[in-house]
């Protein structure tokens, strides 16, 4: 197992373990948003630049992490297609911003950061309503 080092002539210091255990959730929130969840531990602690012995201290399994980030379970049943519908209208919405703003030049909000947060808010508060609509129609086509 390779140790990562500091570089020569610069001054490490050991981390609190509370600092330590910071800083490997913000990168790992970082990493996974980069390669999702099959990403491997051993490919975090090196960006890290710390062992993956020391990673397993802090965080016993990649379950125990994924649980420290807030993270869903992993999803076992397929997505069906009114469920693929509904995430890809959150993401023509953005798409459609990007292409009014950039493309045609047009006046948009400023606050992109808001129009997302504002757009997955009414995803995850509307799609319960819909599912359960969708859901409910299935039902009755079964009777």
């Amino acid at each position: 197992m390779t140790r990562h080092r500091a570089k020569p002539g610069s001054r490490s210091r050991r981390l609190l373990p509370g600092e330590r255990e910071k800083l490997i959730v913000g990168e790992a929130i970082r990493f996974f948003s980069e390669v999702g969840f099959s990403g491997q531990t051993r490919e975090l602690s090196r960006r890290l630049g710390i062992t993956q012995p020391l990673l397993y201290r802090y965080f016993p399994s990649k379950r125990a992490l994924r649980d420290a980030l807030g993270l869903p379970e992993p999803r076992r049943t397929p997505v069906t297609p009114f469920e693929m519908e509904l995430a890809w209208h959150l993401h023509g919405e953005i798409f459609y911003y990007c292409v009014r703003k950039h493309v045609y030049g047009s006046r948009v909000h400023q606050d992109l950061g808001a129009l997302i947060e504002n757009a997955v808010d009414g995803l995850l508060l509307g799609a319960p309503k819909v599912l359960g609509r969708l859901l409910g129609r299935k039902r009755d086509k079964l009777r």
